[in-house]
């Protein structure tokens, strides 16, 4: 039971593993190509433009596309391969020290 228990254990962290790095692949594709296409094209799609208000929102867009989903990638990291912040764990630490001296009191 140990070897199945061992084998299930490692295939999680294979299919986690797979998953971030199919996260971080269509990332990069889907952003580079966003980027490339923006830059490239920006001054034939807006020429002629009076709408100033779209034009600024589309850079907006574009340019903080990579940034929000940068922000979700790094938190998907920090799952994936487990980062510890010590922070978090005192904070942790407080936070059921808190509970167990309320339920003491019987609150």
């Amino acid at each position: 039971m140990k070897d199945s228990s061992s084998f299930n254990k490692a295939k999680k962290r294979l299919d986690q593993l797979k998953g971030f790095y199919t996260h971080l692949t269509a990332y990069c594709i889907v952003n580079c190509v966003l980027l490339i296409v923006y830059f490239y094209s920006k001054e034939s799609l807006f020429q002629g433009t009076s709408n100033d208000e779209f034009v600024l929102w589309v850079d907006w867009n574009v340019l903080l596309t990579p940034l929000i989903w940068g922000a979700f990638l790094v938190a998907h990291a920090a799952c994936v391969f487990k980062w510890s912040f010590p922070f978090l764990k005192r904070w942790e630490e407080r936070q059921i020290k808190k509970f167990m001296e309320k339920e003491n009191q019987g609150i």
